[in-house]
């Protein structure tokens, strides 16, 4: 059997097996999602973030190029979700009743979800060619970021069910009064 469509197999097995923990995990959420969301971001800033700003010294008037970079993404982001997402919180007293003509936001998640992949296998391709050693690493890392993808995924389809069904309950509650 070929090699990629084994390497391809136990991607999805293990972003299935993420998606299942969250499924078990479901009065955990919040802990499972906080020790996620903690990781990544003491990653970023103990590892990534020095590793970066150590490898390049280039500045964009007088300011270190990765710093405008990181801006410049922030910002990107920031509009992108102005843009694409949700305008107000789904909580919020101030809500008012209409409907879009296109949500977009699905779309641009499965899109980008799309391109992320395309560039794993991409990123493992070229590692392969390389050396085996480092092919095999980069698949362990594709592998465990793929476990962690499933578990994201479907605590954030948990937390959107739970907060429709507040909604739906809420509005039934108001209907009565």
């Amino acid at each position: 059997m070929n090699l990629a469509i084994i390497l391809a197999a136990l991607t999805a097995l293990a972003t299935t097996a993420g998606g299942l923990l969250a499924l078990r995990a479901r009065d955990r959420l919040h802990l499972v999602l906080g020790l996620s969301a903690g990781l990544l971001l003491g990653l970023v800033a103990f590892d990534l973030l020095p590793e970066v700003f150590h490898a390049t010294e280039e500045e964009l008037l007088h300011v270190p190029v990765v710093s405008v970079a990181i801006i410049a993404g922030f910002l990107a982001l920031h509009i992108l979700e102005q843009f694409a997402g949700p305008h107000e919180p789904a909580d919020s007293d101030y809500g008012h009743d209409h409907n879009h003509a296109t949500n977009i936001a699905g779309t641009l998640g499965a899109l980008a979800m799309g391109g992320r992949v395309f560039l794993d296998g991409v990123a493992l391709g070229v590692a392969f060619q390389v050396s085996n050693a480092l092919g095999y690493a980069v698949f362990v890392a594709i592998l465990v970021h793929a476990f962690s993808d499933g578990l994201n995924t479907v605590s954030l389809l948990i937390m959107m069910v739970l907060v429709l069904l507040i909604q739906c309950t809420v509005s039934q509650q108001a209907k009565v009064s």
